[in-house]
């Protein structure tokens, strides 16, 4: 017998509270991790930048296989799993070797998980179905929000997380990673791609559009934009700040990003998808003009009500 939909919806909901439980920890903690294995700062930011650059070029494949197979499950449990893997070898093997690959096969597993969740999620709620109610994208973000906020404030409870030993930070993000693979075996299986076609006005055609190819730019110059920012913001707090709760301040800027989540299909409404852009990106260069020209507690936190 099929779910039922609200059941369906709950899943969905669920699955993306535990995906960013699991990102509620690597993105405070990883850099910090990594510190604690003995690298100094200029060997973290290398591997990060190999977590980075194995994060954009690996999902673009795997990702395009999943879409083209419409395995978004197997993916997602794939995904998933190649986190839980990863985790062990990286905090309790501290050699060069065992780090690279193990930042490769966790950056492959995180960075597939966003985009194959978000390619499911978002073909469930297009597909047909007698009564079935479209669900905003933006809602199931902000309970992906919602993971990442709790998952970094409990461990934070924690006295002196941020100087635990590296194999109690991989604990806190496996656990998340395999709720998430019970969560998506029970996923509804994806629609076929003959539904979803027929629900696309007749004679529709893929063209090229630069307006979206501009956007994709303008994203992509932010994100680069922030990297640095992200890949550091932790150390930055410890070391130069002298602030050890971590998972506190980046709770912060998720608890600031969930309203806009909510409402963020009005403001695309209201001024267009490019000047919705625009104003994210201004953002950006507001947020980092106030971390170097205010290089304190103050300004740190006042930043990441910009996140």
């Amino acid at each position: 017998m099929r779910p039922s939909l609200g059941g369906e919806t709950l899943r969905f909901s669920l699955a993306y509270f535990f995906l960013f439980a699991i990102l509620g920890i690597t993105s405070p903690y990883l850099q910090i991790l990594l510190r604690s294995l003995g690298y100094g700062p200029a060997a973290v930011g290398l591997f990060l930048a190999l977590f980075e650059v194995v994060g954009i070029l690996g999902p673009l494949v795997l990702a395009r296989l999943a879409d083209a197979h419409g395995s978004y499950r197997l993916a997602l449990i794939c995904a998933a799993g190649a986190t839980i893997l990863a985790f062990p070898v990286l905090a309790l093997v501290p050699r060069v070797w065992a780090t690279v690959a193990s930042l490769i096969l966790l950056s492959l597993g995180l960075k597939t998980l966003i985009p194959v969740m978000d390619a499911t999620g978002i073909t469930w709620s297009l597909s047909p179905g007698p009564g079935k109610r479209r669900v905003s994208y933006g809602a199931l973000r902000a309970l992906g929000s919602a993971g990442f906020i709790a998952m970094a404030l409990s461990v934070q409870l924690l006295p002196n997380f941020d100087t635990r030993p590296p194999w109690v930070m991989a604990v806190a993000a496996i656990i998340p990673a395999i709720i998430l693979i019970v969560i998506c075996l029970f996923l509804p299986a994806p629609p076929r791609k003959e539904a979803l076609a027929s629900s696309r006005p007749s004679g529709e055609r893929r063209r090229f559009d630069p307006v979206f190819a501009l956007g994709l730019v303008v994203i992509g110059l932010s994100r680069l934009a922030m990297s640095p920012f992200a890949s550091f913001l932790s150390l930055y707090a410890a070391e130069g700040l002298g602030l050890h709760h971590a998972g506190i301040i980046w709770a912060l800027g998720g608890a600031a990003e969930i309203p806009l989540m909510i409402v963020s299909g009005l403001i695309i409404a209201r001024l267009g998808t490019m000047a919705s852009i625009a104003v994210g990106a201004g953002a950006i260069v507001l947020r980092l003009a106030i971390l170097a020209l205010v290089p304190t507690p103050l300004g740190l936190y006042g930043s990441q009500l910009l996140h």
